[in-house]
């Protein structure tokens, strides 16, 4: 069963072809494009890769509010991507 945002038929779209690639391709989709992949290496959870997930992350969060999504949206998104 694919996540329901309600009224957000956007995110229904999205989270329906995250899961639905993660269920039948096992492949994670973890991005819908990256400017600098070079941003993206390393490991180090306190390095410059995990500065840049982090301003990702919070920049999200903004523009979702800023658009009228909840918290429970962006739970059922993350959800639908597998990521644990």
């Amino acid at each position: 069963m694919l996540p329901r945002f309600g009224h957000v038929p956007e995110l229904d779209a999205v989270a329906g072809t995250v899961a639905r690639v993660r269920r039948e391709h096992r492949l994670v989709m973890n991005s819908l494009g990256v400017e600098k992949p070079q941003e993206w290496l390393g490991d180090d959870r306190n390095g410059y890769a995990a500065q840049i997930a982090a301003h990702l992350l919070v920049t999200g969060v903004h523009r979702a509010r800023l658009l009228g999504y909840g918290r429970k949206d962006l739970v059922r998104l993350l959800d639908a991507t597998g990521i644990e």
